[in-house]
């Protein structure tokens, strides 16, 4: 732009290497040099634009903050908070349900069940019911999340990645495990 003396403001991009940054001498000239031909004492921000809609206290039209990290800190802990009182609520209900097989128990042991064949019983029910809640779960998310981005009018990927396939059994070992425990020993 020639006319630095508007009092518009205007926002300009700049593309970096992939490792790129911008030094000191390239800012100090042009603060400097939007100093003196806009005849303000004003300086230039630099932020990375992905860093734009999250992390930024500008107050500025189209970089402005438009979210805060905190909300999805807030969020991200209530859904930890209802995942595990969801859990804790599944392990109260399986070792109600157990209450009512004591009878099944003692006759598998009668017949000659080892303590650690009624333990791999519980355990793999368990993980059995686990497996099944999470299949239909992610089924409920595939199903449902076309329309969902419809509705928010964002759109939200649904990717089955290694690392999500891994930590999602590594979660329903767990809680199968911990659904399981108190009924295999008792």
């Amino acid at each position: 732009t020639n006319n630095w003396k508007s009092s518009e403001w205007s926002s300009v991009y700049i593309k970096l290497n992939d490792h790129g940054s911008v030094s000191n001498d390239f800012i100090h000239s042009i603060n400097e040099h939007y100093s003196t031909q806009a005849g303000k004492p004003k300086r230039i921000l630099f932020q990375p634009i992905v860093n734009i809609h999250l992390y930024s206290d500008y107050t500025w039209r189209h970089d402005q903050n438009l979210g805060e990290y905190k909300y999805i800190l807030i969020f991200a802990g209530l859904a930890i908070a209802i995942l595990i009182l969801a859990v804790f609520n599944f392990v109260l209900l399986t070792i109600a349900r157990a209450s009512e097989r004591f009878k099944e128990i003692g006759y598998r042991k009668i017949v000659g069940a080892s303590k650690s064949q009624v333990f791999f019983q519980y355990i793999m029910e368990s993980f059995a019911q686990v497996l099944l809640a999470l299949a239909m779960g992610l089924l409920l998310v595939y199903i449902l999340l076309p329309w969902f981005n419809q509705l928010t009018g964002k759109t939200i990927y649904f990717i089955l990645s290694f690392n999500f396939i891994s930590t999602t059994l590594l979660l329903a070992l767990i809680i199968s495990f911990l659904a399981g425990l108190y009924p295999a020993f008792y």
